[in-house]
């Protein structure tokens, strides 16, 4: 689910529109990993749940051997 996106040359004069845009896009990127790490942490993702669920099963009755 990684994704890659390349960042555009900063051309050589200053435009504030092109800042704005590169601004805003940067912090919905950085919105959408805090997003997906928090969903990560407290275990929404269901990969994440199915991984711990299995994990669980695995080490059922392991204390009695």
């Amino acid at each position: 689910m990684a994704r890659s996106r390349t960042v555009p040359v900063a051309p050589a004069e200053y435009r504030q529109l092109d800042e704005q845009t590169m601004r805003s896009a940067l912090e919905q990127e950085l919105q959408d990993m805090q997003s997906e790490i928090n969903r990560n942490e407290s275990k929404q993702s269901k990969p994440g749940t199915l991984a711990i669920r299995r994990f669980q099963f695995m080490f059922m009755g392991s204390g009695n051997v």
